[in-house]
């Protein structure tokens, strides 16, 4: 299973540096291959939603956020059944 990775190495409230940084991470290779990445983004207008990767998009993103999710349930229930 795959980490939930938390970003602390910059100010998140300053998201171009943080996407600035996660991308030097992923060149360096610190997250192995990466198959495609999906971003939300909270705009002033409401949400908007990236997809970069091979494949159809709207599928791809769809599938890529709700396994996000089931990560992100699993590792709390982890935490509140085991931990």
């Amino acid at each position: 299973m795959s980490n939930l990775h938390v970003i602390r190495e910059t100010n998140l409230l300053d998201v171009p540096a943080t996407l600035r940084n996660l991308a030097d991470a992923m060149e360096k290779g610190q997250f192995g291959a990466i198959n495609g990445c999906v971003v939300v983004w909270d705009c002033e207008d409401g949400l908007e939603v990236s997809y970069c990767g091979p494949g159809d998009a709207g599928p791809n993103a769809h599938l890529l956020l709700h396994a996000g999710a089931a990560k992100m349930m699993h590792l709390v229930l982890a935490e509140k059944v085991i931990g």
